[in-house]
């Protein structure tokens, strides 16, 4: 079973595993979005509205460049320069995504115990 940041990606046409390989498993991310946890971290709601806006580029991407799928080394420089860029901002994508994720885990990992319902500042 083949399978791209823990998700099954058996049966998934090309365009679908691009996409699944550049946005990878987004959604866990407002799982650990808590109103306490936002109340020590706040920056992480920005940091998550900018993984779903990477997300959504991906994803239009893919639909505007049917053949986006193709091997990005081998294919790096045939294409129309609009299809060459896309694939480039798809890498790009991927690499931000990476360096959010890490960010986020390390903000997390660096909060203090959870506050209670009456330490919130609202």
């Amino acid at each position: 079973m083949a399978s791209v940041f823990g998700q099954n990606v058996d049966g998934l046409s090309r365009s679908s595993l691009v996409i699944a390989r550049a946005v990878g498993c987004h959604r866990a991310v407002a799982d650990a979005l808590d109103i306490r946890t936002l109340a020590q971290a706040p920056e992480l709601a920005a940091i998550a509205a900018l993984d779903e806006v990477l997300v959504i580029v991906v994803h239009a991407l893919a639909a505007e460049h049917a053949t986006l799928d193709g091997d990005p080394d081998a294919s790096r420089h045939c294409g129309p320069p609009t299809l060459r860029e896309a694939r480039r901002l798809v890498r790009d994508v991927r690499s931000l995504r990476r360096a959010v994720a890490r960010y986020r885990r390390a903000v997390l990992a660096a909060l203090t115990p959870a506050v209670t319902d009456e330490e919130l500042p609202f």
